[in-house]
């Protein structure tokens, strides 16, 4: 299977070019990388014309590349990417070109950070959403002003208007105004009511929005069985959040008879759409081989996708393919970068409501990334990584801040045997020493009686 394969569904005229160029890495390197280079020239030209509007007739990638609007919408790493692409792609095609072994793959790596980062950004893109003209200004203009934090009452006074006069689209955006307090006052009931009227004139993102209200019981009571059907409602739609919640149903037997076989299906859709969320679920089936046959090696693809995509549990998922050697050789540094991402991590869920895909193990994850990447201080890694008693300390001491038991238990037994007072001899970290020994004292206040030598 081609590593672009997420481009099949909604991006097929994408696909041939970048997976020619992907057949012929090895085979022919130079034609390889022409081929990378012609598949990055539709890239743009796509996000030029669809996304930005920009006339692409009689334009190079050079001038496509920069305009003021592209270098907006794309980031800062992903646009020197291009570059490269761009730039080793004019290379090859000169004649006196002297080709590296191995720049073929280093072009494919880059092309994939470049397709990863758009099917993220644009798996949702429907061009058939703003269809009018007024709409269009709606979109262009009223939203650039709700996306930003200084959003004012002008702007929710337009939302108003239209959504009086039976707008679905400002109905839905007058709902997250007033759930948000952007131009208004804080007013979640008014809101969910706009929420449903925008949704019962089938506007799609305010339909999957009520769906997700009535699951988690915001604004309304808790209804299951509503939320699964306004979801079917939305198969045509594309959205990707719609199948992963749609999956989630299926799978704990929610307001639906439980379906693992349906609910790994569902979420394949919602993975193939561009869902972190749904990609890491994908992996979790595999490894454990829920509604799929296990497979190990498509479980450690599936989570390497999402920690592309910025998922935080693809990043776990992928501490622990590396630490046991899961669909991969064991990698024990590895491991650590992917539990340390995950740990430092603030990614946020495609929705502040979000359903975890581990749900109440969610705790124990933290639990283990944590004991993991502490032990893995505290011992170092030969040859990658030195042992760093500092840093093994701060970790528990975050830890200790979320009340983690490992954090509490680690401590314990190291005040008990005396380990944390030898760490304290250390002038560079007595201080660090100090204020865990003053937290556990205030755990578990039995200890003031033993010893604490510094």
């Amino acid at each position: 299977m081609s590593n672009f394969y997420f481009l099949e569904r909604q991006f097929p005229e994408l696909k041939v070019s970048v997976e020619k160029a992907e057949y012929l890495t090895d085979t022919d390197p130079e034609m390889s990388i022409i081929m990378a280079r012609k598949a990055l020239e539709q890239l743009i030209k796509w996000i030029s014309d669809k996304a930005i509007n920009e006339s692409v007739k009689g334009k190079t990638i050079s001038d496509l590349l920069s305009t003021t609007e592209f270098k907006k919408i794309v980031p800062h790493d992903v646009l020197n990417k291009m570059y490269v692409v761009k730039n080793v792609g004019n290379s090859a095609v000169h004649e006196n070109y002297k080709l590296e072994q191995n720049l073929a793959h280093k072009v494919m790596e880059d092309l994939f950070a470049i397709y990863t980062w758009f099917f993220s950004k644009f798996s949702s893109f429907d061009k058939q959403v703003i269809k009018s003209q007024k709409n269009r200004d709606l979109v262009e203009n009223s939203l650039v002003d709700f996306d930003n934090d200084e959003c004012n009452f002008t702007t929710f006074s337009r939302f108003e208007k239209l959504a009086k006069n039976g707008n679905a689209e400002a109905q839905y955006r007058l709902g997250q105004c007033l759930e948000l307090g952007k131009g208004t006052d804080q007013d979640f009931e008014l809101a969910f009511d706009y929420y449903e009227q925008s949704a019962e004139q089938g506007y799609a993102l305010a339909i999957l929005k009520v769906a997700k209200c009535q699951m988690f019981g915001l604004y309304t009571w808790k209804d299951y069985k509503k939320a699964f059907i306004n979801l079917e409602s939305l198969n045509d739609s594309k959205i990707a959040e719609a199948y992963y919640l749609k999956g989630k149903c299926l799978d704990k037997g929610w307001g639906v008879k439980k379906d693992l076989d349906l609910a790994f299906n569902n979420y394949v859709v919602a993975s193939e759409l561009g869902c972190s969320d749904a990609q890491a679920q994908v992996g979790w089936c595999y490894q454990n081989g829920k509604g799929t046959k296990a497979n190990e090696k498509r479980a450690f693809y599936y989570y390497q996708l999402s920690s592309i995509n910025g998922n935080k549990y693809g990043y776990f998922q992928l501490g622990d393919c590396y630490r046991f050697g899961i669909g991969v050789e064991v990698d024990d540094f590895e491991a650590f970068k992917n539990y340390k991402i995950y740990l430092d991590s603030n990614i946020k869920d495609s929705s502040q409501y979000s359903v975890d895909w581990y749900d109440s193990h969610v705790l124990g994850i933290d639990e283990y990334a944590m004991e993991y990447l502490a032990d893995y201080y505290f011992h170092g890694i030969e040859g990658k990584l030195e042992k760093n008693i500092v840093s093994a300390l701060e970790i528990l001491e975050k830890g200790l801040l979320i009340d983690s038991s490992y954090a509490k238990d680690r401590l314990y037994t190291m005040y008990l045997s005396g380990e944390l007072g030898e760490y304290a001899k250390n002038m560079h970290i007595r201080s660090t020493v100090e204020r865990l020994k003053k937290i556990v004292l205030e755990e578990y206040p039995s200890l003031s009686s033993i010893k604490f030598s510094l």
